[in-house]
């Protein structure tokens, strides 16, 4: 269990004994440094990296305020609680401006002390109370409860990883890389090995990323299911909890043998037409929450997005390849016995590729340098070619 690391600083020792009494017996929080001045709270802040710090107001040497300052310029990623025994709004206005996250009163009992550090750890994801311009009262937050702030903590990376996710999917230029991308969100959120990307290609779903299945079951799936669930006017999202009960695909026979018990399949729709089907698959019953459905369905947005500059992006290779074809013509018609030969130099560079194993992209630059590679011919007189 991830513990938050937390630093005292007061001037006086019954202080700093009392807040290490009140933590002694908390699993999840580990007091990591003390310090009795702001001016050694801000050079061990260096050293130590604490995530919550609690801070008295006032202090020899440098005050709360100061200290709060200088620690948070450095690392504003360290939430500070302000310990105090005033309430004067000039001292809690100094406060909220140094950047804390929120004031607690001396007198505040060792639950709220305790629920205080906790929130302000989890603050940076979750913020627990409304920030003021007079800052936080953290004598007025709700009972948290650290399982459930780490469980709330753990949903929110899911939905940052999600969206950083998304601007990988829309940065795609091909079907592997959306196919890889989605394999990755999908199976780490689902939790599964088993999922299949699929991209439409004259009228049947063409597998392009697969993981989890075998060869023989992943053709199986292309050339059976996914065909079956095709053949339907429209495909909407196909939620499968129970082989044993759902009777609606006579293909999913031998998924069942394989031991698949329930799966999504999620269209990809373009232009009010399925694109491509995602598959999601589990060797075990499972009821899919709604925020599951939500997010695969989410995904497929992104992935929709992807495919359109992917086919936007193929039509501009291709005027791009008919205009460099139309000059190397332009050259080979010069000379009868050049006229073509761009053609030829390409269709043999692609074998030799195809030999080598080479990657699309590499093979794309081949072709495009093989029509290419007489250019210069083009500002030469014909008497000297």
């Amino acid at each position: 269990m991830e513990k938050i690391k937390l630093m005292l600083v007061d001037d006086k020792k019954t202080i700093i004994d009392g807040l290490s009494l009140i933590f002694k017996d908390e699993p999840d929080i580990e007091i990591v440094d003390k310090a009795k001045n702001g001016r050694e709270a801000v050079e061990k802040a260096k050293r130590n990296t604490p995530d919550v710090i609690l801070m008295d107001l006032q202090m020899p040497e440098m005050t709360g305020i100061e200290a709060s300052k200088q620690i948070r310029d450095r690392n504003p990623e360290i939430r500070i609680i302000m310990l105090t025994i005033y309430e004067d709004e000039k001292y809690l206005s100094d406060a909220a401006e140094s950047g804390i996250y929120c004031y607690l009163a001396k007198t505040s009992t060792a639950k709220h002390i305790i629920n205080s550090v906790r929130s302000a750890f989890f603050g940076k994801i979750i913020p627990a109370v409304e920030k003021t311009t007079g800052g936080n009262r953290g004598d007025s937050l709700p009972e948290l409860k650290f399982e459930e702030l780490k469980e709330q903590q753990q949903r929110i990376q899911e939905l940052k990883a999600l969206i950083n996710a998304g601007k990988k999917i829309s940065a795609s230029r091909s079907y592997s890389e959306i196919g890889n991308t989605l394999k990755e969100i999908l199976s780490n959120y689902f939790k599964c090995k088993h999922f299949i990307f699929a991209v439409k290609k004259e009228k049947l779903f063409r597998q392009v990323t697969f993981s989890g299945f075998n060869n023989r079951i992943a053709e199986y799936i292309e050339k059976s299911f996914f065909e079956e669930i095709g053949k339907k006017k429209t495909i909407k999202t196909l939620v499968i909890t129970d082989f044993e009960k759902d009777k609606r695909f006579k293909s999913l026979i031998k998924l069942k043998e394989y031991g698949i018990k329930s799966l999504i399949v999620q269209p990809v729709t373009l232009k009010k037409e399925t694109a491509a089907l995602i598959l999601i698959a589990k060797k075990a019953y499972s009821e899919f929450e709604k925020s599951q459905l939500e997010i695969i369905k989410t995904v497929s947005n992104q992935a929709s997005a992807a495919l359109e500059n992917i086919y936007l992006y193929k039509e501009l290779e291709s005027v791009f390849i008919q205009t460099i074809s139309a000059l190397s013509s332009a050259i080979e018609a010069k000379d009868v016995y050049t006229r073509g030969h761009s053609e030829g130099v390409v269709i043999h560079s692609l074998k030799l590729a195809e030999v080598l194993n080479l990657n699309e992209e590499k093979k794309e630059t081949i072709r495009i340098a093989g029509l290419l590679h007489d250019i210069g011919k083009i500002g030469i007189g014909e008497g000297i070619l």
